[in-house]
Order: structure tokens, then C-alpha cells, then sequence
């Protein structure tokens, strides 16, 4: 058995190939890694069900309400004149009825912001002993 020197000892412990066993050594300890929840559709969006029902209906409702626009603009020619302020105002009411509601500040906009998890020098083991 050989005996080394003070600088040998400094120069094998600050090799490149001494920090990677110990780099090696150290990921082999099993580390856990942090995982962030996945948000469910209710979470992000409350009622989802309601509203996906509700937009249903709207589509439907439109769809016929284009037929009957697309008939009214075939047979305009035909309503008496006496009633055609009626019919202007029926469809002002159903153009205001199909604008969003505006509820000022609210904005339909909505962030979700996961921050990661910074692991601490504890989560990676102990240190590793050098030894010849």
C-alpha cells in the first residue's frame, strides 16, 4: 500500500472525475419528485354542465330563430305597413336579447398560475465520503 502525498490527496479530491462518481452516487438515491395537481373541468369552470346545457339551447334556439328571419326577409313585402313597427321592434328585442350581459370590472378572462417546487439540499442525500 502506497502513501500519497498532501497534493495528490488535493488533486484527486477536486478532479473532474471525483465530482462525477459523486454526482453518480448521489442520483442514485431515489428522490421524489414533486407533481403538481391537474385542476378537474369543475374546478376551472363552475356549473360546466349547466352551462354546456344552456349553450345547447341557445344554438338551437338560434338556428331557428335564423329560419324565421330568413322567412320574415322573403315575405316582407306582404306584412301591412301598420304592422311592421311591431315586427322592428321584436327583433331590436331579440338582437339586445342575444348581446353578453356586461357586468363591468368582470372579466371572462381567467389565469391559473401553478408556481414549481424548489427542492432543498436535504432531498439529495447525504454527502458523499471520498476514500482511496
Amino acid at each position: 500500500m502506497a502513501i500519497i502525498s498532501e497534493a495528490e490527496v488535493t488533486s484527486r479530491y477536486e478532479s473532474p472525475m471525483n465530482l462525477f462518481h459523486r454526482l453518480r452516487k448521489s442520483t442514485e438515491t431515489k428522490t421524489e419528485i414533486v407533481s403538481i395537481p391537474k385542476p378537474s373541468a369543475d374546478q376551472i369552470i363552475p356549473d360546466l354542465d349547466k352551462k354546456l346545457e344552456i349553450a345547447g339551447s341557445k344554438s338551437k334556439a338560434l338556428s331557428v330563430m335564423n329560419k324565421v328571419l330568413s322567412r320574415l326577409d322573403n315575405e316582407i313585402e306582404g306584412i301591412r305597413t301598420d304592422r311592421l313597427p311591431g315586427v322592428v321592434a321584436a327583433m331590436s328585442n331579440a338582437i339586445k336579447a342575444m348581446e353578453p350581459e356586461k357586468d363591468g370590472d368582470k372579466s371572462p378572462v381567467q389565469f391559473i398560475i401553478y408556481s414549481p417546487t424548489v427542492m432543498q439540499e436535504k432531498d439529495f442525500g447525504a454527502p458523499i465520503e471520498v476514500t482511496d
